[in-house]
């Protein structure tokens, strides 16, 4: 008797349009898509709503009721279809495996208005739909067979050439890809028709690459020009004036000095010189005058500029021959001390240039120089010396 009662429920499950709780099922097996075969029956459930018992499957807790199910099968298509009065419900057409074009889209029925128009867009692809696929690139966008349309890859589950959407999506779309590269794709917004926003985006793209192109050659343009500066030689002329300061040191008494030993003065300075993009080279006449004392030098520098802007920073090295003269003695008795002496000079400068005009610079610059004047008073007995100066002089730079 408790046989005859279970057989009977499962006829009356298997002949039911709607499963709830409490009732057990049989399953014979289920696909990749967790579409499950009730047993003897053609009917099928959505197998992820389901839990095995001792007695068969029956609902989760979380369900109240499930749907059963039939397969609908147009030539290698397939899909499922709820059971409503024992009936299927109309299904969507499907179009054959090797027909994935979009065809005449004139002919579909319009949208009610109820139902709005986004459930009749052309562009998707929904579960049942089966595909045929050529390739797929490195970023898994497939071009459909016979068409020039792409699809995302890793929405589908593939068996061979075939692909039909992953049961967690609900519907997928067609892309378009005018470039033919991995690169950009957009959705199709009609069949047949690229998206507009994307005809933009090329448009804009095109015109980044343009600049982009621009910028390259123009950057190109600018490096060999750069390479032509660092090796094109100019030369200029440079004067300069300003003020002297030296640091004399005696160990005679103050009784035998004429005056007090003058340490301030003027500064008078002209230079030719060549330079290139990054460094210049001067050669230089430097004249030095104080109340008692007259110094001129002849040296060079050379020195590294830090930009060419019209504000333009530098420093470098200096060294030559300098000479020093008393114009009288400095001795309150006059004896026969040597008044002039020559010493080897060598320095730093720091300076810079403000561009004025094309050619025309105003120049800064700030000098310190080292010596060796040694005037030896009464045979050595005492001295006079001069080891050091500094000397900042303002002037204009004219560059050929």
């Amino acid at each position: 008797m408790r046989y005859i009662i279970f057989l009977i429920l499962i006829v009356a499950v298997a002949n039911s349009q709607t499963i709830r709780q409490g009732q057990t099922i049989d399953i014979d097996s289920c696909d990749e898509h967790k579409w499950c075969k009730i047993s003897d029956t053609d009917r099928y459930v959505k197998g992820f709503k389901f839990k095995a018992t001792a007695d068969g499957f029956e609902l989760k807790p979380q369900f109240k009721e499930a749907l059963t199910y039939r397969q609908t099968t147009t030539g290698e298509n397939f899909g499922y279809e709820p059971i409503t009065n024992n009936r299927t419900t109309p299904s969507r057409p499907i179009s054959q495996p090797d027909e994935t074009t979009f065809g005449d889209v004139s002919a579909l029925p319009k949208p009610k208005k109820q139902q709005g128009k986004d459930i009749y867009k052309l562009n998707e692809i929904r579960h049942g739909d089966v595909l045929y696929i050529e390739r797929c690139d490195e970023q898994n966008y497939c071009k459909i067979k016979n068409s020039k349309y792409y699809i995302k890859g890793d929405m589908f589950d593939k068996e061979g050439e075939r692909y039909t959407l992953k049961d967690r999506y609900a519907k997928s779309y067609y892309y378009w890809n005018t470039r033919d590269s991995a690169i950009i794709y957009k959705k199709v917004l009609k069949k047949g028709n690229p998206n507009k926003k994307y005809r933009k985006s090329t448009k804009v793209i095109k015109q980044k690459q343009t600049r982009t192109d621009e910028f390259v050659n123009q950057r190109k343009i600018d490096d060999n020009k750069n390479d032509e500066e660092v090796f094109n030689i100019m030369f200029f002329v440079q004067f300069g004036a300003g003020l002297s300061k030296i640091y004399p040191k005696t160990d005679l008494p103050k009784r035998f000095l004429e005056d007090k030993l003058d340490d301030t003065g003027i500064a008078l300075d002209i230079a030719v010189g060549v330079e290139s993009k990054s460094f210049f080279a001067t050669a230089n006449y430097g004249y030095m005058t104080y109340d008692n004392i007259k110094m001129d030098n002849l040296y060079g520098t050379i020195n590294y500029k830090f930009n060419n802007n019209d504000i333009s920073p530098y420093i470098g090295l200096m060294a030559g021959q300098g000479n020093f003269k008393w114009d009288k003695t400095p001795l309150a008795n006059s004896r026969d001390e040597k008044l002039s002496t020559e010493s080897s000079v060598s320095g730093l400068q720091i300076g810079a240039n403000k561009l004025l005009t094309k050619n025309l610079y105003l120049n800064l610059n700030l000098q310190h120089i080292r010596y060796d004047y040694t005037t030896n008073i009464n045979d050595g007995e005492f001295y006079i010396e001069h080891k050091t100066q500094n000397n900042l002089t303002i002037g204009v730079k004219y560059v050929f």
